[in-house]
């Protein structure tokens, strides 16, 4: 292993309930709410354009062509639900950062999260890495293009690459990619993660020993 690819929301940051809350305050004055459950049974790694894609389109709120417009608006209330309220870090992540950076081992983010949102919870988060963001890849996860994408970024091949997710599309697109993967128990069940045969599965950074993963 030469590189790590990490996700954002779920792995860097503790941002789905965020992602949730931020969808549902442009939803409810439309009459629809989803409930948090369905949230992230449904949605966690897929993504915000099928995100809202899928929710227009069950709801009966637009089309296709409204999906920018709804992204627009998500994104500002988005970054104003984080002014307001923070975010957090996954457990453990700054100081497995350094570990990294000790190594002198290169990173990437891999995310379907808009630029713009992904920047200012790094800025947040006193972060900088480089990032390949949603507006940087047309076939989102479980499709293996971002995670392609993050290990030329790195000058990495992918083979060398592992990828640390939290859903199971990311896993899948990890493993298309010819990664190998380590899966983190913060936003879905158990039982559901190992169901796609992570290389490791552990709850947080906290539980990750650095050496088992560069032996992977």
């Amino acid at each position: 292993m030469r590189a790590i690819l990490f996700d954002f929301d779920g792995v860097i940051a503790l941002s789905e309930d965020l992602y949730w809350k931020s969808a549902n305050s442009l939803l409810e004055p439309r009459g629809v709410r989803v409930p948090r459950e369905e949230w992230f049974a449904r949605f966690p790694g897929t993504g915000v354009r099928h995100i809202f894609s899928s929710l227009l389109r069950e709801h009966g709120l637009g089309g296709p062509h409204d999906v920018p417009a709804w992204i627009a608006r998500w994104k500002a209330a988005y970054q104003a639900l984080i002014r307001a309220e923070g975010v957090k870090p996954v457990p453990g992540l700054h100081a497995f950062l350094k570990l990294l950076d000790a190594r002198g081992i290169p990173r990437a983010i891999c995310t379907g999260t808009p630029r713009a949102n992904v920047l200012l919870q790094l800025e947040i988060l006193g972060l900088s890495f480089p990032l390949v963001a949603a507006e940087d890849y047309v076939h989102h996860k479980p499709h293996p293009e971002g995670y392609l994408k993050a290990a030329a970024l790195l000058k990495q091949a992918p083979q060398d690459c592992v990828v640390f997710e939290d859903a199971p599309p990311g896993l899948q697109a990890a493993k298309a990619a010819g990664m190998r993967c380590v899966a983190f128990l913060t936003t879905v069940p158990r039982a559901r993660l190992e169901r796609e045969k992570p290389d490791l599965l552990v709850k947080d950074f906290t539980e990750l020993n650095l050496d088992k993963v560069l032996a992977l």
